[in-house]
């Protein structure tokens, strides 16, 4: 079982992906590994880059604040 040592957005003060007092570890929608963060981030970055000049640049403005690298 995954400890939430091992999450992403574990940090020793807390949670930085949400606002809650106490981390819930391995039950917790948002817990990902270090691995599988860095997995998603580029699949991400591939899907985004699939998609036209003016399509890319709306979902990096919308989502991203346009301050992905892609």
């Amino acid at each position: 079982m995954p400890k939430k040592q091992n999450c992403f957005a574990y940090k020793k003060n807390g949670c930085k992906a949400l606002r809650v007092k106490e981390c819930e570890g391995c039950i917790c929608p948002f817990f990902k590994t270090k691995g599988e963060y860095k997995r998603g981030k580029k699949e991400v970055k591939k899907r985004i880059n699939s998609y036209d000049e003016p399509e890319r640049s709306y979902l990096i403005d919308a989502y991203y604040g346009g301050k992905l690298k892609v």
